[in-house]
């Protein structure tokens, strides 16, 4: 998978600055098209095509679709900072989220009791663990339409996160056929960080015959 991050403020095309434009006050417009221009790096990077054979739009529900190449993306989009992945073998999610504590009220909303029994009041803690269930549903296309607490981080390691699907997560996932489910985190600069998920892709039937 190809990581692409894009500070500066990028010239879009058009198609790309109206999808973009659309809605929304100017600062999120903006990031979205900082986001739509890290995706296009992300798969020149991976596909070695010309930006301009490559388009990135969304489908209904918002998620990013490729035209142009069989690659799976995913962006994440804040405070001026875009963040994308691209991969042709797994399906991808990623989040970029500044450093910040969550209230009582967030994390009985979105956090899991176990979880909210181990970050304490840690706010890398409550960063990373809300970031990797962004990037995990992303992953699996759902956004967080579903159970959020059903997306459970067990662990965190100097540049992993170990978690565990539950319910309707755990039932969506394997619908689709995701693989193991691997969460890197990293820091970008010194108060945001980016979670990235990737899982191996499922094979079609005409790939497991030919298997």
């Amino acid at each position: 998978a190809h990581v692409q991050h894009v500070r500066g403020h990028p010239v879009p095309t058009p198609a790309e600055r109206t999808l973009c434009t659309e809605r929304g006050t100017a600062r999120r417009q903006t990031d979205r098209l900082r986001g739509r221009i890290a995706a296009k790096r992300a798969l020149v990077a991976l596909t070695g095509q010309p930006a301009g054979s490559l388009r990135v739009t969304s489908d209904p529900s918002g998620a990013p679709v490729v035209l142009g190449a069989s690659a799976h993306v995913s962006i994440s989009h804040r405070s001026g900072r875009a963040v994308a992945v691209a991969s042709y073998t797994d399906r991808v999610g990623i989040d970029l989220e500044p450093i910040a504590s969550r209230s009582p009220a967030f994390l009985a909303d979105w956090f899991h009791a176990d979880e909210r029994e181990w970050v304490g009041d840690a706010p890398l803690a409550h960063t990373l663990v809300w970031s990797a269930k962004e990037a995990v549903l992303k992953l699996l296309g759902t956004g967080l339409t579903l159970h959020a607490p059903n997306m459970r981080v067990e662990q965190v390691d100097a540049r992993t996160l170990t978690v565990s699907l539950h319910g309707d997560v755990r039932e969506h996932a394997l619908r689709l056929g995701v693989g193991p489910i691997c969460v890197q985190w990293r820091y970008d600069g010194v108060d945001h960080v980016v979670v990235t998920a990737s899982a191996p892709r499922a094979r079609s039937a005409a790939q497991h015959r030919a298997a």
